[in-house]
């Protein structure tokens, strides 16, 4: 991104590149058999989305972008963490969440509206088990901030979800641990200011699993 700003490279250089080393990051993602290589993985996917930017992840890209997330999701959803807030496993385990948040970021905010779809379907319904109240908070903290992105770069497509991100903030809006409590309250600006006519201040809140898919 850089040579692109100093004109020493042109953009579509920086997508051409990214497709090429696109295989080898979704198979390091895979394959790597520590979480904290997995986490460098993680940024370095994020960081190559972004460095791209608007328009450099196609359709079969977004697709298997979410593919290689769900099963991250998935272990970290049926494994321990449930009401152990203070082990450091479980501290470890929402740092990965957290990559895995940033990564959908930058592919939201690379893709738009057209990658909503594949969020909701494979990855949304397993953030939504992470708000139950017997997860640790670094769970739902991840939780929300993955539907305040949703919100925050999802366009007209997240707009069906308006409401049940609302209620889902509205829940921990006041919370009493402070980052899940911050969280929830950015969650409810995005949703205030990009929802529209969605945004139901007093809607019910939704349930812990299935609520996004």
């Amino acid at each position: 991104r850089e040579s692109v700003g100093k004109g020493l490279a042109a953009p579509d250089m920086l997508k051409e590149l990214l497709a090429f080393a696109w295989p080898q990051l979704m198979h390091a993602s895979l394959i790597e058999p520590d979480e904290e290589s997995q986490q460098g993985v993680l940024e370095a996917i994020a960081s190559s989305i972004d460095a791209c930017g608007s328009g450099c992840l196609d359709s079969a890209m977004q697709e298997q972008l979410c593919e290689v997330l769900r099963p991250l999701v998935e272990d970290h959803v049926k494994g321990a963490g449930k009401d152990d807030d203070d082990d450091e496993d479980a501290d470890e385990e929402g740092g990965m969440m957290m990559s895995v948040v940033e990564v959908i970021s930058s592919g939201l905010k690379a893709a738009g509206a057209q990658m909503v779809p594949q969020v909701q379907q494979k990855l949304l319904p397993h953030f939504g088990s992470l708000l139950a109240a017997n997860r640790p908070d670094a769970d739902k903290v991840s939780a929300l901030n993955c539907l305040c992105e949703v919100m925050d770069h999802g366009g007209e497509a997240a707009q069906p979800m308006v409401a049940n991100i609302t209620g889902a903030c509205l829940m921990y809006c006041t919370a009493g641990d402070a980052a899940v409590r911050r969280s929830a309250n950015y969650g409810l600006a995005v949703c205030a200011e990009k929802g529209g006519a969605g945004v139901e201040p007093h809607s019910g809140c939704p349930g812990s699993s299935g609520t996004f898919g």
